[in-house]
């Protein structure tokens, strides 16, 4: 399972940067609530990223999961945190699998939740939100990114 976990974290991180790449095709005279859209969106995905990697390390969340961020610190942000998501599955073991994580939500409720399933959801989480980003990319006007996991795994 591990080498398994590891791999999905890869094409994760590959994935998030062809997002963030295609980013950079939204024209810079699209419609501005078509722009912030796409800001909202990616901000979104690396701040969600960032709050899950200071929960397994015990910290607090440290940033709001839909923080006001600028495409370019977006981009930063996310480009970080998919470093640091990689190089975490990369040191797992099967008895570090199975800790708790615990923390507490946006909305202050508490929970211990194995971190396999963390890991589990951080990658399904971002899946769903590059998806968001495409459809957001194309309407304004932009070229969303092939960022499904087979055009990774023919790479």
């Amino acid at each position: 399972m591990i080498p398994y976990l590891q791999k999905l974290a890869q094409y994760d991180a590959w994935a998030n940067q062809q997002v963030c790449a295609s980013v950079a095709s939204v024209p810079k005279d699209a419609p501005p609530v078509a722009r912030d859209k796409v800001a909202t969106l990616l901000a979104h995905l690396a701040a969600a990223k960032r709050v899950w990697l200071n929960r397994i390390a015990g910290k607090a969340a440290g940033i709001e999961v839909w923080p006001k961020l600028e495409l370019d610190a977006a981009t930063e942000l996310l480009t970080q945190a998919d470093r640091e998501f990689v190089e975490l599955t990369l040191k797992l073991d099967l008895a570090e699998l199975t800790r708790p994580v615990i923390y507490r939500t946006s909305r202050g409720q508490s929970h211990a939740t194995p971190l396999v399933d963390v890991v589990t959801q951080v990658i399904n989480h971002s899946t769903y939100h590059r998806g968001q980003l495409a459809s957001a990319i194309a309407a304004a006007g932009g070229t969303a990114a092939a960022s499904d996991y087979i055009v990774w795994a023919r790479r």
